[in-house]
C-alpha cells in the first residue's frame, strides 16, 4: 500500500500537537510551504519533516520520522 505524500492541515496540526489556526498562519507567513488543491490545502509529510528538523532545539537533536507519528 502507498504512503500518502501530503496530510490536510487538521492532520498537520494533529500530527504536531498544535493548532490548525496555527499550521494556517505559518503557511500564510510562507514559514511553512503547501499546496493547494482545489480548494483544500495540503503539506506534504516531507516538508513537514524538514519543518520539525529546522525547528529543532537543543544539543540532543534526535530524528523521529514523522511516517512513525502517523496512527
Amino acid at each position: 500500500m502507498l504512503e500518502p505524500l501530503t496530510v490536510g492541515v487538521r492532520e498537520a496540526a494533529r500530527l504536531l500537537g498544535i493548532s490548525h489556526w496555527s499550521i494556517r498562519r505559518w503557511i500564510r507567513l510562507g514559514r511553512l510551504p503547501a499546496v493547494k488543491l482545489g480548494r483544500r490545502t495540503v503539506v506534504e509529510l516531507a516538508v513537514l519533516q524538514r519543518f520539525i528538523d529546522s525547528n529543532r532545539v537543543g544539543e540532543d537533536n534526535n530524528v523521529y520520522d514523522i511516517q512513525n507519528l502517523r496512527a
